[in-house]
């Protein structure tokens, strides 16, 4: 047997939970609701990206990149005394490639088993947590985890940070020319 609370206990709780979960509808509709005013933005600032009716630019990647690639779908085999950090977005910081303290790092034969080769011509791009942080590979000794990899082929990118007042937190943006 199971004992109850006082009816007015119930209907006292049962209302505090009718309430949270207006609370919860009314949230989900602000959230879309911002959703369709960051598109909106998107738009009025850079034109339809389909109809381009600013002019921007355009390129084919195929004009600009010998390929795209990724890293590590998956958890290494961690070994705290590795000489091979295993990064991810976290590490590509003001397009750099930012080894920290708690960057965890995998053994000679780790690395070599999932080994991906990277041009020094590279441009690291994070794909998931923080999406969209940039940085140029130079030949670093890691190992790249869920991220995409693109070769540049022989242009001048620049990465460069956003204003950092109007962009929280910043990301970087690339441009690129012939």
């Amino acid at each position: 047997e199971i004992p109850l609370p006082l009816l007015t206990t119930q209907q006292s709780i049962a209302k505090i939970l009718s309430h949270c979960d207006t609370l919860i509808s009314l949230r989900k509709q602000q959230i879309a609701k911002l959703d369709e005013l960051v598109k909106a933005r998107f738009v009025e600032m850079f034109g339809d990206p389909v109809k381009n009716p600013k002019k921007w630019a355009t390129k084919c990647f195929d004009d600009v990149c010998d390929g795209i690639g990724d890293g590590l779908h998956g958890t290494p085999e961690y070994d705290d005394n590795g000489d091979y950090p295993f990064i991810n977005g976290n590490n590509l910081i003001d397009g750099h490639i930012v080894i920290t303290p708690a960057t965890k790092k995998v053994s000679a034969d780790t690395y070599k088993q999932h080994f991906i080769e990277i041009s020094s011509n590279a441009i690291l791009i994070s794909i998931n947590g923080t999406l969209g942080k940039l940085a140029y590979y130079n030949d670093e000794k890691v190992m790249l985890g869920k991220g995409s990899v693109m070769e540049r082929k022989e242009l001048s990118f620049t990465l460069h940070q956003r204003n950092t007042e109007t962009a929280s937190p910043p990301r970087l943006a690339v441009s690129c020319s012939a």
